[in-house]
């Protein structure tokens, strides 16, 4: 199978001699994997953006790409939070801080899921050592 004459070209790379300027977005583009076929309006579109320290890419549903307004809204907003974090988006790591889960709930979470295993005749991965490390490390 001959190889595209592109490979080894990374999106990153060619929108960062693109998009000079932070804040500087590309124009949408639709996602090509056969999978999106069946999100329907919530089909996978993505934008490049210059946020400052690196380019990122922006994944939207179909909805937001079709409306200016709501392309142009989504734009500011990733621009906004990414200055507001100081070059990650705030949102993105308040979210992550709630996300973790820590200690006494995380342990739980391992015990519940061993029994779940365990109730329905899987053999779990999670080993008795791996089990007790976790308990040291909390």
């Amino acid at each position: 199978m001959p190889r595209p004459a592109i490979e080894g070209v990374y999106d990153r790379a060619l929108f960062g001699r693109v998009l000079k300027n932070p804040g500087d977005r590309s124009v949408v583009f639709r996602s090509t994997s056969e999978i999106l076929k069946e999100y329907g309006r919530h089909r996978i579109y993505f934008f490049y953006v210059n946020v400052g320290f690196e380019i990122a890419r922006i994944e939207i549903p179909a909805w937001v790409a079709e409306d200016t307004e709501m392309l142009n809204l989504v734009h500011s907003v990733v621009c906004d939070q990414v200055d507001k974090g100081k070059g990650y988006p705030i949102i993105l790591a308040e979210a992550h801080e709630k996300a973790v889960v820590r200690g006494g709930d995380r342990e739980l979470f391992y015990q519940l899921l061993s029994e779940t295993y365990v109730r329905g005749g899987v053999r779990s991965e999670i080993s008795r050592k791996n089990i007790s490390k976790r308990r040291l490390l909390i």
